[in-house]
């Protein structure tokens, strides 16, 4: 499945995937990551028991109500091994790391999917993904009709106005995850928001949202 060699079997990363009672939480950061890197198979499912939910979560909120959300997750643990030998962190510093490489992968995704839909024609959304997190189908609209909108964002603005106005992540950890300097993450935020409600004040749904009618 890897294009490198391992000394055990590398495991394939999905969310059903369980880790070995063996655990390597209580062995100290240093050795886990050694073991990583060694691509134990012991360590690598615990890697992902650990961080594939907060993946995920940063995922959900860049892509929106995704269909193949889960292939997505295992492509950015995918990822990860690739870069593992690369990594020059401890244990504290693996989250963050992992979802650097999460945000990349989503950013390459939208960049693909714009691509796709400018050929295509646009898609109307699937909501499945939000209907299982939220209480009433008024959310759930509005939920699709957020993600329409930013749909019509570039690529780096839809992440930083995700990351920043969905998940609540600090500007600095924008700037962190993304490899860019607070400064430009600040100038995407003002563009991203301007444009956000440029498109959403011609969204009556939207639009109650933004003026708390709804």
């Amino acid at each position: 499945m890897f294009a490198k060699a391992a000394p055990e079997p590398a495991p394939e990363f999905g969310l059903g995937s369980t880790p070995d009672r063996a655990s390597d939480a209580s062995q100290p950061p240093d050795e886990f990551i050694e073991r990583l890197k060694q691509r134990q198979e012991h360590a690598l499912r615990e890697m992902f028991a650990r961080y594939s939910r907060g993946v995920e979560r940063v995922l959900l909120r860049v892509l929106g109500p995704d269909p193949d959300l889960s292939d997505v997750v295992q492509d950015s643990f995918e990822q990860a091994l690739r870069s593992l030998d690369r990594f020059t962190g401890d244990s504290d510093d693996l989250r963050a790391w992992l979802n650097r490489i999460a945000i990349n992968v989503a950013s390459n995704r939208l960049r693909h999917q714009r691509v796709r839909r400018w050929l295509r024609g646009a898609v109307p959304y699937e909501t499945s993904e939000i209907a299982s997190r939220v209480a009433s189908p008024q959310v759930v609209l509005a939920m699709r009709r957020l993600y329409e909108v930013l749909d019509r964002l570039p690529p780096d603005e839809r992440i930083v106005f995700a990351l920043r106005l969905i998940d609540g992540m600090q500007l600095t950890e924008i700037a962190d995850r993304t490899g860019t300097s607070l400064a430009t993450v600040k100038r995407r935020l003002t563009k991203a928001r301007r444009r956000f409600d440029r498109y959403a004040g011609r969204d009556p749904v939207l639009s109650d949202w933004q003026t708390g009618d709804a």
